[in-house]
Order: structure tokens, then sequence, then C-alpha cells
């Protein structure tokens, strides 16, 4: 995983944009008033700020959480999570995972992690690039239009079939997938 948080501030202005664009499309998914654990939060948090009137609480776990976004609904935890996440079972109602999944050198116990820590009928919300997406964004960081340092932290691009497999593995059942930002991300909704 990536060695420093990622902080939305120091992105690009393209990198701005298609988070704003992610963070638009995961919010129609979300339940009103829900527990949501945020997997990779980055280091403001700032997917859980922008929702925070609409959840009842939420948690978020990266490397590096600078503290200070922490308030009486929203609370960080320095995590690693390549490994086993610091959460008790079946404490959220929703995880949520935005264009994380790919810095994840075992992506099996990452979503395994997600199961277990999701309650019965939960719901996973998690966004990752398709594979046909990593030209473009080699692309756009020769450009220096997006991050070269997070682009080159991906450790893998997952087909659909991959991913599928993946998320049924780990035990989630009614896995959807759908593509958005020109079909180059993909949005899976799973229920556990």
């Amino acid at each position: 995983m990536r060695k420093e948080a990622y902080s939305y501030n120091r992105g690009t202005p393209v990198d701005k944009l298609l988070t704003f664009w992610r963070v638009k499309v995961i919010q129609k998914y979300l339940i009103l008033n829900s527990d949501v654990c945020d997997l990779g939060s980055g280091r403001e948090g700032y997917f859980l700020k922008k929702i925070q009137d609409l959840i009842k609480s939420g948690v978020g776990l990266d490397v590096e959480p600078d503290m200070q976004f922490c308030n009486d609904k929203i609370t960080f935890k320095k995590t690693d999570l390549n490994e086993e996440f610091p959460l008790v079972s079946e404490s959220f109602d929703i995880v949520t995972s935005l264009a994380v999944i790919e810095h994840m050198e075992n992506s099996r116990l990452f979503m395994s992690e997600a199961n277990r820590i999701l309650r019965k009928k939960g719901t996973l919300i998690l966004t990752t690039p398709a594979t046909y997406s990593r030209w473009v964004l080699e692309l756009l960081c020769i450009l220096h239009l997006v991050s070269a340092d997070e682009v080159h932290d991906h450790k893998h691009y997952f087909s659909e079939t991959e991913l599928m497999q993946l998320v049924s593995r780990a035990g989630f059942l009614e896995i959807k997938i759908k593509k958005f930002q020109f079909s180059f991300n993909m949005l899976i909704i799973a229920k556990k």
C-alpha cells in the first residue's frame, strides 16, 4: 500500500475532478443514518466529510490519517490495509473503498476483512480502475494531469471476471458491477 496517505488537497485538478465524480456516483448508494467504514479514507477523509450529514457515524482507515479531521461523527484509525483491520466484526452497515483495492498487496485479505466488519445484509461499495484504463492513466501521468505516485503504486488492474471472483470468494452475495467515468472505472455493489 502507499507509504503516504493520499491527500485530496495535494492532488492535481484532474485528480480532484475524478475524486469528486467518484463520490457523486457512490452517494446514491448510501443508506441514510448508517454506520460507514471507509477503507483507504485518505489523509483528510474527503469522502467521509462529504457524507457526514447523511450517515450516523463514520470510521476511516488509512496509513496516515490526519486526526485533526475527527469530529463527533467521524473518526480515523491508522491502519495498514494489507493486514487485519483493528475493528470489531459486524460493526458497519456499509463499507466503502474508493480507488484503493488496486493498491493492495493482498486483495484477498482486504476483501475478507471488508466482509468481516460488515453487519449481516450490509453493503460493500467499491471502485477500482478497469484493466484497460492503465494506458490512459499512464498517459495522464506523462502529461502531469494525475498523480504519478498514485498510479505507479497500482499493484493490480482487475478485470470484471477477476473482481467478481474476488468479491464472491470473500463471501459477498448479490454482486453488481457497473462502469462509470467513460467505462474506465468499475463500481462494485455487493451484499453480505
